[in-house]
């Protein structure tokens, strides 16, 4: 499952502020309670990230290789649309020079475009989810709400980031998950 409305409706239940648009996020509520067990906010963004799985939206593209904060970001800046990092990018703040580190997640509203400018560099596409160093994921325009540029990079809000990472498992959803509990 790979629904963007679970994120959205955990953010509404959470983050001061956030509003999910027009869409209709109400049949969501019950559901993450439901599959976090109750209301503790680690565990609805826990269950929001299990749900809003951002790897395997529709129309994700996925990239492998080394490539640098500062090559994503020129690709984001490029596509002359709005971008945000998120994953472990947006967890561990690299500078511009350093790796991306795996898996950072580039949401825009162009997709296709950012694919095409990261393609144009050293970057490769895979089509093996195990391989993934970036995924290009498209964001609607509610994702982009709290976002915080840090330098010239862009960053999805920090509750963005940390569903984000817990749908990425691992080590990354390990310190999200304590980063969190320091909220």
């Amino acid at each position: 499952m790979s629904d963007w409305r679970a994120a959205a409706t955990a953010r509404s239940l959470l983050e001061q502020g956030y509003v999910a648009g027009e869409y209709d996020i109400a049949d969501w509520e019950s559901r993450l309670t439901r599959l976090a067990g109750g209301d503790h906010p680690i565990e609805i963004v826990s269950a929001a990230a299990q749900a809003s799985a951002p790897l395997h939206r529709n129309g994700a593209a996925w990239f492998t290789g080394a490539m640098t904060v500062g090559t994503v970001a020129s690709a984001g800046d490029a596509s002359g649309g709005q971008w945000a990092l998120s994953g472990a990018a947006g967890l561990y703040l690299p500078d511009l020079g350093e790796p991306t580190p795996a898996i950072t997640i580039l949401w825009c509203d162009d997709t296709r475009s950012v694919s095409q400018l990261l393609a144009a560099s050293t970057v490769r596409m895979t089509e093996r989810v195990d391989r993934t160093t970036l995924a290009v994921v498209h964001g609607e325009a509610e994702l982009f709400a709290g976002s915080f540029t840090k330098g010239l990079v862009h960053y999805a809000a920090p509750i963005q980031i940390i569903i984000d990472c817990l749908s990425l498992g691992g080590d990354v959803a390990k310190d999200a998950r304590e980063e969190a509990l320091t909220w």
